[in-house]
């Protein structure tokens, strides 16, 4: 169930190649956090624009269950480690987070706490990996678009804002999706993080804002995690926005928060009411509270 976290709304004006976003959190004495100068936004992809949870959880129970296949006692713990609590997945839990290789890592270590080697230990979570792999379910399938992603994503292609992708997901799947929803025009540029870099790494944003001919000061990043905002942050990026109509909670330190994709708007810059706070520039939410 998603939960009613600080509710906000993001206006993006856009004008030519240039866009000027300002966030205006309206549970917050209506102060705005304003982003200047938008070219470009990075978003994140399963939890952020795919609704991946139930298709993450199925993942989890299927590699878990091929994992106690071969070695007996670990399918309680795994879903554990997974963050799959009964029908619920946490939203910042290794599963929904954490890439390919971070989960294989830690199936490797349960077989490892086993009593098997190391060596013989990665290879059996490969192995249970392959064969999760070869359900007949193609993941984009059950990955649809949130509601009010397909408009966002149209309002700001019309904006001439550049969209990329970055995500803990490999790069095959991400093309997939597009590919499925036939969103592959809206985004100029994509990658997972089975390439050379992957989430936080500052050398992924900075690869995304060269790819899109943007610089990173000019350029918001989307998401739904932590990882998102270290990468943003430590990448120099505008700002961090963080989501969650995802179920997943608020991000402490983001810049700005928003709880729906229909919260983000087109049009004239805010001027601030005589009897209200002046818009303030890169304020985080954190201080806003």
């Amino acid at each position: 169930m998603c939960k009613p976290w600080l509710r906000c709304g993001l206006r993006l004006f856009g004008g030519g190649n240039l866009g000027l976003v300002t966030v205006l959190c309206r549970s917050v004495q209506s102060n705005a956090v304003q982003f200047e100068a938008i070219e470009a936004v990075v978003f994140d992809k399963d939890g952020t624009l795919a609704d991946s949870h139930q298709f993450l959880r199925y993942l989890a129970r299927s590699r878990s269950r091929h994992l106690e296949a071969q070695v007996a006692g670990v399918y309680d713990a795994m879903l554990a480690a997974y963050g799959v609590r009964g029908d619920c997945l946490d939203p910042a839990g290794l599963m929904a987070v954490g890439t390919r290789q971070d989960n294989l890592i830690a199936a490797a270590a349960y077989v490892a706490a086993q009593g098997y080697g190391w060596a013989e230990a990665i290879a059996i979570a490969q192995q249970t990996f392959v064969a999760a792999d070869q359900a007949p379910v193609r993941k984009a399938d059950q990955t649809p678009p949130y509601e009010g992603i397909l408009p966002l994503l149209d309002r700001l292609r019309r904006a001439a804002v550049k969209l990329a992708i970055v995500s803990g997901d490999t790069t095959h799947n991400i093309q997939d999706f597009l590919d499925r929803y036939d969103l592959s025009d809206q985004f100029a540029w994509f990658q997972g993080s089975d390439r050379e870099w992957a989430k936080p790494d500052p050398r992924l944003f900075a690869q995304a804002c060269a790819e899109l001919g943007v610089s990173p000061a000019r350029t918001l990043v989307i998401g739904d995690s932590a990882l998102d905002e270290q990468l943003a942050h430590r990448g120099g990026a505008a700002g961090f926005i963080s989501v969650t109509w995802g179920s997943g909670p608020p991000i402490p330190t983001a810049d700005a928060t928003v709880n729906s994709p229909s919260a983000i708007t087109l049009g004239p810059p805010l001027v601030a009411d005589s009897g209200s706070a002046a818009a303030e520039s890169h304020v985080p939410t954190e201080t806003l509270r």
